[in-house]
C-alpha cells in the first residue's frame, strides 16, 4: 500500500508542476496573441497551442539558458541541503544515539522495508496532507474521465441510431468536388441524422461526416460545399486527435482553470484557422457567400450544446461566431500562407517554453564517481525501491561539498524513519564527524553534519585575535578552523558558524563566529589568575559545596 501511495505522490507532483509549467505558457501564448492579433496570421495563432501540448505531452526537454523557466525558482535545482551543526563532543554522541547503534541486521532489513517503525515523525502531518491531495486529484480523474466516457458514448449511440447514408446524386457531387479540391483521396461518408443539431465531423479511426436530418433539405449546393470544406479542413488537419490529446491532458489536469480557459480559447482558434484555410480555397465572389452561410446556420439554430471530443461541430459561442464574420469581411488573399514572420515567432516561442531552465549544478568529479561506485556494496543493503533515490541524495552532496564521501555504514535511526549515513573523515576535514539523515521511505535528504575544512584568512584571524584581547586573553594561539551550516527549523534560516580552535599548551582557546556574532571561550592557567579572583573562586566552590550560605 505504501508503494502504491509513493508512485501516487511521484505522479501527481509531476502533474502539478507539469501544469504550472503549462499555465505559465498559456499566459504567454495570450500575451503572444493579444499583441500580435492584427499581425499574425490566425493559422499561427492556432499553432502557437500546439506548443503548450507539446509541453504538456513531452516527458523530457532540454536544458537551455534562454528558456522561460530560467526567471522562475520551481525550477531544477540541486538538493537544497538543511546543514546540521552540533558541537563535536555532543555531536558525536546524539549522531550515536541517532544512529541506533545496537540494532541488529534484522532491524535495519524491517526499517528500510517500512515495517514494524514507530508512526510518530515529524512529517506525518505534510506526508498526509500531501497523500490527501493525491487521492484527490486520482479521484477527480477517474470521476471526469468516467464522464467524458459515458457523454461520448451517449451520442454516439444516439447519433448512430437515428442516421442513414445520403444517396442524392447532387449532394455526392457536391462530396466529390469537395474532395478533389482538397486533394484527398479518402472516401468520408457522407450522413443524415436525427442525432445531430449541426454539421458534424465524427469519428477518429472511421471519420464520417453527419448532417442534421431536420435543415438538410435547406441547404442549397453552394451552402452544402462550404460546409463539406469546412469539415474536410477538420479532417486534413486532424483536429478530432488534437481534441482528444488535450482532453486528456485536461482531464489529468482538472484541477487547473487556466488550462480549462486555454482549451475555450484553442477550441476558437481551430474554428478560425479552420475558416481562414476555407476561404482561402474559395474564388473572391464565394468568400462573402461562406459568411452568409454561417449566418443561416445561426438563424436555424443549427448549434451544438454540447459538444463531444471525438466530433467537431458548430459551436454557440455568440463572440465566436462574431470573430468568425469579422474575419471573413476582412479576409485578405495569402494571409494563410507561411511567413517568415510566422515562422519565427513559433521558433522562438518553441525555443524558451520547449526548453528547461538550465541548472547551476556544477559538473560532477571523476573522483566523486569513482566514491559512489566503491560505495555500492553498502548501498545495496538499501531497500531497492528507494536505493537509487539514496544513492542520488549522496551523489548531490558530494557535488555541493565538492570532494568525494566515502561510506562507511547504513542503519535504521531509532526514534524516527530515517536512515542514518555515516561517512569516513580524514585529519584533513576537520574536527567534526560526517553524518546523513534520508527518508526511510522516499530516500531522500531530511539533515545533514559535516565538518568542513578551511583555511583560516589573515583577515579572519585578526577579528579572532582581537576578540580574545577584548575579553582578557593573553597569548598567541595555534587555530585549526572548521565551518558548519544548520538550519534553525523555528525560523527556517541558515546560519554560518565558523569556528578556531586551540588545544595545545595543555589549554584550550575557541572562537566562533555565527552570522555577525563573535563568542569566545579559552582555559585560564594557575599564574594568570590574580589573588582577588583567586579568593572569588574559592568562595564560590564552597558555595556550590554547602559549606557557605
Amino acid at each position: 500500500m505504501n508503494s502504491i501511495l509513493t508512485w501516487l505522490t511521484t505522479i501527481f507532483d509531476w502533474v502539478a508542476k507539469t501544469s504550472l509549467m503549462a499555465s505559465i505558457i498559456v499566459v504567454l501564448i495570450l500575451l503572444v496573441r493579444t499583441a500580435l492579433k492584427d499581425r499574425l496570421p490566425i493559422k499561427w495563432q492556432y499553432m502557437l497551442w500546439f506548443v503548450l501540448l507539446a509541453r504538456m505531452l513531452l516527458p523530457w526537454v532540454p536544458e537551455s539558458s534562454i528558456s522561460l523557466y530560467n526567471l522562475f525558482s520551481f525550477a531544477d535545482k540541486p538538493i537544497a541541503l538543511p546543514f546540521s551543526a552540533m558541537d563535536d563532543e555532543r555531536g558525536r554522541l546524539s549522531a550515536e544515539r541517532a544512529a541506533g547503534i545496537n540494532e541488529s541486521s534484522q532491524i535495519l532489513d524491517k526499517s528500510m522495508s517500512g515495517a514494524d517503525r514507530s508512526d510518530v515523525t515529524n512529517n506525518d502531518s505534510p506526508r498526509f496532507i500531501h497523500s490527501a491531495l493525491s487521492l484527490s486529484w486520482l479521484l477527480g480523474v477517474l470521476a471526469i474521465t468516467a464522464y467524458v466516457f459515458l457523454s461520448n458514448r451517449k451520442f454516439s449511440r444516439r447519433m448512430m441510431n437515428e442516421s442513414y447514408v445520403v444517396f442524392d446524386e447532387v449532394s455526392l457531387r457536391v462530396l466529390q468536388q469537395c474532395r478533389e479540391d482538397l486533394k484527398i483521396k479518402r472516401t468520408l461518408p457522407l450522413l443524415i441524422s436525427n442525432g445531430v443539431s449541426s454539421p458534424t465531423l465524427y469519428g477518429v479511426l472511421r471519420p464520417k461526416i453527419v448532417l442534421p436530418s431536420k435543415y438538410f433539405a435547406q441547404f442549397r449546393s453552394e451552402e452544402l460545399r462550404h460546409i463539406l470544406l469546412h469539415e474536410f479542413v477538420h479532417y486534413i488537419r486532424k483536429d478530432i486527435v488534437t481534441n482528444w490529446l488535450f482532453t486528456i491532458l485536461l482531464i489529468l489536469n482538472w484541477f487547473n482553470p487556466i488550462l480549462w480557459y486555454a482549451s475555450r480559447k484553442m477550441r476558437e482558434d481551430q474554428e478560425l484557422s479552420c475558416d481562414d484555410r476555407v476561404i482561402s480555397c474559395l474564388e473572391e465572389d464565394e468568400v462573402k457567400q461562406y459568411g452568409y452561410t454561417i449566418v443561416k446556420l445561426v438563424e436555424a439554430n443549427m448549434t451544438s450544446g454540447f459538444r463531444p471530443v471525438s466530433a467537431t461541430s458548430f459551436s454557440t459561442d455568440k463572440s465566436l461566431i462574431k470573430k468568425r464574420i469579422n474575419m471573413i469581411a476582412l479576409f485578405k488573399r495569402g494571409s494563410y500562407k507561411w511567413t517568415i514572420h510566422g515562422i519565427a515567432i513559433i521558433a522562438i516561442f518553441a525555443c524558451i517554453a520547449l526548453t528547461n531552465a538550465a541548472a547551476d549544478k556544477p559538473e560532477q568529479k571523476k573522483s566523486e564517481i569513482l566514491e559512489l561506485y566503491a560505495n555500492e556494496p553498502l548501498f545495496n543493503q538499501v531497500n531497492e525501491k528507494i536505493r537509487t533515490t539514496v544513492k542520488q541524495t549522496v551523489s548531490d552532496v558530494m557535488q555541493q561539498l565538492g570532494k568525494p564521501l566515502a561510506l562507511q555504514e547504513i542503519m535504521p535511526t531509532e526514534d524516527t524513519k530515517e536512515l542514518f549515513l555515516a561517512f569516513k573523515s580524514s585529519p584533513s576535514d576537520g574536527p567534526g564527524q560526517r553524518y546523513i539523515w534520508v527518508n526511510a521511505d522516499t530516500g531522500k535528504l531530511s539533515r545533514v553534519q559535516l565538518g568542513l575544512p578551511e583555511a583560516a584568512g589573515s583577515e579572519l584571524l585578526k577579528k579572532a585575535a582581537q576578540a580574545l584581547q577584548e575579553s582578557g586573553y593573553k597569548g598567541n594561539p595555534y587555530f585549526k578552523i572548521s565551518r558548519t551550516i544548520f538550519n534553525d527549523p523555528n525560523t527556517n534560516e541558515y546560519t554560518v558558524q565558523t569556528k578556531l580552535i586551540d588545544n595545545q599548551n595543555d589549554h584550550q582557546v575557541e572562537v566562533l563566529f555565527s552570522n555577525d556574532r563573535i563568542t569566545t571561550s579559552y582555559d585560564v592557567g594557575p599564574d594568570q589568575i590574580s589573588e582577588d579572583e583567586n579568593k572569588k573562586g574559592q568562595y564560590m566552590l564552597a558555595v556550590l559545596r554547602g559549606k557557605k550560605s
